[in-house]
C-alpha cells in the first residue's frame, strides 16, 4: 500500500521531505521510485497501479503543470474504478484552492497545514485508512442467498413503504457490513461501496449524533465554521434538531453514499425499541433514491415494537452454513498464498463456529505462524472465543509504542492519527506500523478519520492493568492532547475528532476549557469522566463531574440522565453523603420516563438500602428493578448476592447466569455461577 505524491517540480523540496518522513516503502515519488529519466505516461500509470492513495500537492504551479493535471485525471479514473482507494488534496497556498477544478473539490481537502511533518501525518493517516478500506472490501462474499432473496423481495413489494434504511443484525464478526455491501452492490450499484461509519454510544443524544454525522461528512473544517454549526444546532428545539440531522444524512444521497450506524448500546431501548430521538431522526429522513442509512447491531427491533408502516428493512443474519464457511476459508487461504490439506480445511471449519471473523482470525494467525503451526495449537482463537477478550489480550506481548497507543485510546475513546502521533511522540513510520499491527490483531478499529479500541475488546482493555490509567505516562498523554487545542485559532482547520479528545484532556487536567472551545463542551463529556472516576473508586471526583453534567441536564439524552444519576447516587451512597444521593434520586424521579429509568431508580434505592444493612428492603427494590428491565445486569448481580446470603442457591444461580449473559467479561459472575 503506497501513496502516489503528485506535485509540481517547483514544490519538490516540500514533497521530498514528506517522502522522507513516509519512507520509500510507503511513497511513490519520481526521483525515488521511477527509473532515472523515465518519468513518462507509462511509468506514471505503473506507479499509480502500485498505489492505493493519490496525494495531490496543490499550488499555483501544480495547477499550471500539464503532468500534474494528467496524473490527477488518471487518478480520478482509477478511483472511479475502485483501483485507488482515496484521493487526498494538500493545499500549499490559499489561492490554489480557489482556482482548483470543481471536480477536485469533491475529494478530501486539507487546506491549511502547519508544517511538513503535519502533511506527512495526514498522508500516513489517509494511507492507513485506504489500507483498512481495501482489506474490508477484499473479503470474498459467500452464501447468504436466502437472506439476500428475502430482502430483494421486500424491496420490490409494491405494497410496502419506500425503504429508508436497512437494519442488519447478528453477532459481531458474522459479516454484517459485508452483507450490506453485497446488497447495495446488487441493488444499488451506483452507491460507493466504502461507507462512512459512526458509532452510537449509550450517552448519545441529538447533539452527539449531529457531531458524529458532521464529522464523517466533513472530517476537517475551519474551527469557526464548525463552531457556528454547533452553536446553531444547540439552540434548536428537539424536533428541529432531528430535522437537521436528517438533512445532514440526506446530503450523502447526492454523493452516492450511505451512512453506517453501529449500535454500541445507544440505539435501542432495553426492550428493543428504537430510542425515541433516533426514531425521530429516521422519521425525517427521505431516502428517495436509495436507503441512506445502514444500522449494524447485535440485536434487532422486535416485530411487536416496529412502527406501523415501518420504512426500515430488517436483515437478521444467522451463522454461515458449513459449506459456506468452507468456501470462505478456502478462498482466504488461497488469496493468502497458503497451501492446505483437506484435513486442515476441516479443522479451520470446526474452529470457526460458522463465523467469518473467526476464519479471518485463523488466516491472519496462519500468516504469522503458518497454518500447520497454528492448527497444532489454536489456543489463541479458543481463548478469544471462550474468554471473549481478556484471556486473548493477556497472551499478546505489546511493544512500548503499542502500549502507549492503547493507553491513549483507553482514556480518550477515539483519536485521529495526527493526535495519536503527537501524543505518543512516536516516529511516523513507527506509529504507522504499531497501528497496523493492532488493526491486524483486531484490537483497534478505524472510523472516519479516527481510531478506537474494537468494541468486543473495550472492556478487556479497560481492565488490563498494562494500559495504565495512572502514572506519568498517562499524565504525559493527557497533557499533550490538552495542549493540542491551544495551537488553533478560529480560521484554522481542525480534525473534528480532536475537539472531543482535547476537551476531555483539559477537563481531566482540571483546567477550564478555553473560551474558543467552550461551545463544544457537552454535559456527556462530564458524564463520561464521572463514570471513569467512579470505576477507579475516585468517588469525590465522580460526584464533581456528575454535578457539572447535571447543570446541563436538558442537553443530556435520556440514557445520559440515567447514567449521571447512577454515578451521583452510587458515589454519594458509598461516601455516606445523603444529600448527594437524594439529589440524584430526585432528578431521576423527574425523568422517570421509560422502563430503563424506572429500573435504575429501583436499583439505586436498593443499593442505598443494602449499604445501610436493610436487606429485605434492598431485595424488594432489586426485584422491582429486575422486573422493569431484565437486561439490568446490576440488579441481577445484586439479587444473586442476596440469594446467596439467604441460602437460596437455586435462585442465586439463576440471577448470576442472567447477569453473566449480559456482562460475561465480569469475572465476579464466574464465581457466583
Amino acid at each position: 500500500m503506497k501513496a502516489f505524491l503528485s506535485h509540481s517540480s517547483r514544490d519538490k523540496s516540500i514533497v521530498d521531505q514528506v517522502a522522507e518522513d513516509l519512507g520509500s516503502a510507503n511513497a511513490e515519488l519520481d526521483a525515488a521510485t521511477f527509473e532515472r529519466g523515465v518519468v513518462n505516461t507509462k511509468a506514471i500509470q505503473q506507479a499509480l497501479g502500485r498505489s492505493s492513495l493519490f496525494v495531490l500537492f496543490l499550488s499555483k504551479d501544480a495547477l499550471a503543470s500539464g503532468m500534474v493535471n494528467f496524473e490527477a485525471s488518471l487518478a480520478q479514473e482509477l478511483v472511479g474504478k475502485g483501483l485507488i482507494e482515496r484521493f487526498l488534496v494538500i493545499c500549499l497556498d490559499d489561492d490554489a484552492f480557489r482556482a482548483a477544478p470543481s471536480e477536485w473539490k469533491n475529494y478530501n481537502f486539507v487546506r491549511k497545514v502547519s508544517s511538513v511533518h503535519a502533511i506527512s501525518r495526514h498522508v500516513q493517516s489517509a494511507l492507513m485508512m485506504a489500507s483498512l478500506q481495501s482489506a474490508k472490501t477484499a473479503t470474498p462474499f459467500v452464501g447468504r442467498t436466502k437472506e439476500l432473496t428475502e430482502i430483494k423481495e421486500r424491496l420490490i413489494d409494491p405494497t410496502a413503504p419506500q425503504p429508508k434504511c436497512f437494519f442488519v443484525s447478528g453477532n459481531a464478526g458474522i459479516g454484517r457490513r459485508t452483507f450490506a455491501r453485497k446488497l447495495f452492490g446488487d441493488v444499488y450499484p451506483s452507491v460507493n461501496p466504502i461507507f462512512p461509519e459512526i458509532y452510537i454510544e449509550p450517552l448519545d443524544g441529538y447533539e452527539e449524533i449531529f457531531r458524529k454525522v458532521y464529522q464523517v461528512i466533513a472530517p476537517i473544517a475551519t474551527l469557526s465554521a464548525y463552531r457556528t454549526r454547533v452553536l446553531a444546532f444547540s439552540i434548536a428545539k428537539p424536533e428541529e434538531k432531528a430535522n437537521q440531522i436528517a438533512q445532514l444524512i440526506e446530503t450523502l444521497i447526492t454523493s452516492r453514499e450511505a451512512l453506517v450506524i453501529h449500535d454500541h448500546g445507544g440505539l435501542l431501548e432495553d426492550d428493543g425499541r428504537m430510542q425515541l430521538h433516533m426514531q425521530a431522526v429516521i422519521d425525517k429522513v427521505q431516502g428517495k433514491l436509495h436507503p441512506v442509512v445502514i444500522f449494524i447491531g447485535e440485536r434487532t427491533v422486535p416485530r411487536k415494537s416496529r412502527p406501523n408502516g415501518d420504512s426500515l428493512v430488517y436483515a437478521p443474519l444467522p451463522s454461515l452454513e458449513r459449506k459456506e464457511i468452507r468456501q470462505l476459508a478456502a478462498f482466504l487461504l488461497r488469496d493468502a498464498g497458503m497451501s492446505y490439506s483437506e484435513d486442515q480445511l476441516q479443522q479451520t471449519i470446526e474452529l470457526s463456529d460458522g463465523h467469518p471473523f473467526n476464519v479471518i482470525f485463523i488466516v491472519q494467525a496462519a500468516k504469522q505462524y503458518t497454518l500447520e503451526v497454528f492448527l497444532a495449537d489454536p489456543s489463541e482463537l479458543t481463548q478469544w472465543k471462550r474468554g471473549r477478550s481478556s484471556a486473548f489480550l493477556q497472551k499478546i506481548t505489546f511493544t512500548p509504542l503499542e502500549h502507549i497507543v492503547l493507553t491513549a485510546l483507553k482514556n480518550f475513546s477515539s483519536l485521529d492519527f495526527d493526535t495519536l502521533a503527537q501524543a505518543t511522540s512516536g516516529g511516523l513510520q513507527d506509529i504507522g506500523a504499531a497501528m497496523m499491527r493492532l488493526m491486524d490483531l483486531h484490537i483497534v478499529e478505524a472510523k472516519s478519520d479516527a481510531y478506537l479500541v474494537a468494541p468486543p475488546l473495550r472492556m478487556a482493555v479497560e481492565r488490563d492493568t498494562r494500559f495504565g490509567g495512572t502514572g506519568e505516562e498517562l499524565r504525559s498523554i493527557v497533557r499533550k492532547v490538552g495542549e493540542l487545542l491551544n495551537v488553533y485559532d478560529e480560521d484554522g482547520e481542525i480534525s473534528l475528532s480532536l475537539t472531543n479528545a482535547g476537551i476531555l484532556a483539559q477537563l481531566q487536567k482540571d483546567e477550564t476549557v478555553t473560551e474558543l472551545f467552550s461551545s463544544f463542551l457537552l454535559p456527556s463529556h462530564s458524564v463520561w469522566l464521572a463514570r471513569r472516576h467512579y470505576d477507579a473508586t475516585d468517588y469525590n471526583e465522580s460526584i464533581r463531574f456528575t454535578e457539572a453534567a447535571l447543570h446541563g441536564v436538558d442537553r443530556l439524552s435520556p440514557a445520559g440522565v440515567v447514567e449521571a444519576c447512577r454515578c451521583l447516587c452510587l458515589a454519594g451512597t458509598r461516601l455516606g453523603q445523603e444529600a448527594v444521593y437524594e439529589k440524584g434520586i430526585s432528578i431521576l424521579k423527574r425523568n422517570n420516563n421509560d422502563q430503563w429509568a424506572s429500573s435504575n431508580l429501583s436499583f439505586l434505592m436498593g443499593f442505598h438500602a443494602r449499604l445501610q444493612g436493610k436487606l429485605p428492603e434492598a431485595e424488594s427494590h432489586f426485584r422491582k428493578a429486575y422486573e422493569d428491565s431484565p437486561g439490568n445486569y446490576s440488579a441481577a448481580r445484586e439479587l444473586a448476592s442476596i440469594c446467596i446470603v439467604r441460602g437460596d442457591m437455586t435462585a442465586a444461580e439463576q440471577f448470576a447466569r442472567q447477569a453473566f449473559s449480559k456482562a460475561p467479561d465480569n469475572s465476579m459472575y464466574w464465581t457466583l455461577c
